[in-house]
C-alpha cells in the first residue's frame, strides 16, 4: 500500500551527517569557522571545489558506516513501522562508490532494524532527488527531508479564531499549482481538525500534524524551520511570533495589529481571504520578500523567561 510508505532523506533527517562530519573534518586539521550556516565552504572557510571534494571523500570514508541517528529519529521511525504498519524508502545523495552504499545500508539496519526499510535509492553525492521523487508523484507517500526551504510552520493551539481552516485550504491550494513545501501544524486539542487534516492528507497534500510539543522538541522545529506563518485572527500577545523570531525565522504574519507590534513581518495577508494566505506562499517560494524586523529583539528572551514563569 503506497498510503502506508514513507520516503525519506538519510542525512539531516535519519543521521547525524553533520557532527559527524565536523569530527573528521577536524581530524583532518580543518577549524569551524561558522557554525549555523548551511554551506559547507563558508562553514569552514574555504572554496567550493574543496568543499565539495571533502565531502565526496567523506560520504566514501569507512567512518560512513557508523553515523549517529540524529535526536529522536529511532524512537520515530520504528512507532511509525511498529505502531501504525508504515515502511520506508530511503533517497539519499551519498555517492555512486558501492561500497560507501554498502555501508550505509549497514548503518541503517543497525539503528533502525531489518525491515523499516523497504528500499534504498542511492543517488551521487550531492544529486537532486527531484527525478527519483517524480517517480511517486500522486502515490500517497509521504516525503520527509531536512530542506528548511520547504517548511511552513504554525505552532499553535486548535481553538476557533487560530484560523487553521482557512490556513490549511490556502496551503492545499498553494500545494496543488506548485508541488512545493511541508505544512507543519501542533493540532492536539480537537479532533474535528485533527480528522480534516487527516483527509487532506489521502489527497496528497503534505501537512505534518506534529501535535503537542514544547521544551526541546519546540527548539528543533523552530530551527528546522525557514518559514513561520501565523494566521490567527486575533492575539492578546503574538508569543509563536515571539518565538519565531528568536530562532531567526522569517515571519509570515496577519495584517493585523498584534503582529506589527512585534515586528515588521517579511510578508503578510489578510488572515480573513483563502486567496491572499495562498499568495503569500507564493511569495514565500519565489523569495519575494524583505526581512523580519524585529520590534522587541532586545526583550525577547526576557519576555519569554517571564512568560514561561508564570
Amino acid at each position: 500500500m503506497k498510503d502506508k510508505v514513507i520516503l525519506v532523506d538519510c542525512d539531516g533527517v535519519l543521521l547525524d551527517w553533520v557532527y559527524a562530519f565536523n569530527q573528521w573534518m577536524s581530524r583532518h586539521g580543518y577549524t569551524l569557522q561558522q557554525e549555523d550556516v548551511y554551506c559547507i565552504g563558508q562553514r569552514y572557510g574555504i572554496e567550493k571545489p574543496e568543499a565539495k571534494k571533502l565531502v565526496r571523500m567523506f560520504n566514501e570514508s569507512a567512518v560512513i558506516r557508523k553515523l549517529p541517528p540524529l535526536r529522536d529519529a529511532i524512537k520515530y521511525v520504528k512507532k511509525l513501522h511498529e505502531e501504525h504498519g508504515y515502511i520506508f524508502h530511503a533517497i539519499t545523495s551519498l555517492s555512486n562508490d558501492q561500497y560507501a552504499q554498502h555501508l550505509r545500508t549497514k548503518n541503517l539496519i543497525e539503528l533502525f532494524g531489518p525491515t523499516v526499510f523497504e528500499k534504498y535509492t542511492y543517488l551521487d553525492t550531492g544529486a537532486d532527488k527531484d527525478e527519483v521523487l517524480e517517480e511517486y508523484r500522486n502515490t500517497g507517500c509521504f516525503w520527509i527531508e531536512d530542506k528548511k526551504e520547504n517548511i511552513f510552520l504554525y505552532i499553535s493551539n486548535a481553538t476557533s479564531h487560530k484560523n487553521h481552516y482557512r490556513l490549511i485550504e490556502a496551503f492545499e491550494n498553494f500545494y496543488e499549482k506548485f508541488q512545493f513545501g511541508e505544512l507543519y501544524l501542533t493540532v492536539y486539542d480537537n479532533i474535528e481538525l485533527i480528522n480534516f487534516i487527516a483527509k487532506k492528507n489521502k489527497s496528497n497534500i503534505p501537512i505534518i500534524n506534529l501535535n503537542k510539543i514544547e521544551g526541546t522538541e519546540l527548539e528543533y522545529i523552530y530551527q528546522k524551520s525557514k518559514f513561520v506563518i501565523f494566521p490567527s485572527l486575533s492575539e492578546s500577545f503574538g508569543l509563536g511570533l515571539v518565538e519565531a523570531i528568536e530562532f531567526n525565522c522569517i515571519i509570515i504574519g496577519a495584517n493585523l495589529p498584534y503582529t506589527f507590534e512585534v515586528c515588521t513581518p517579511s510578508l503578510s495577508f489578510n488572515p480573513y481571504d483563502i486567496e491572499s494566505i495562498e499568495e503569500s506562499f507564493h511569495k514565500a517560494m519565489n523569495s519575494d520578500y524583505n526581512n523580519t524586523i524585529p520590534k522587541v529583539s532586545n526583550k525577547i528572551k526576557d519576555i519569554l523567561k517571564i512568560l514561561n514563569n508564570d
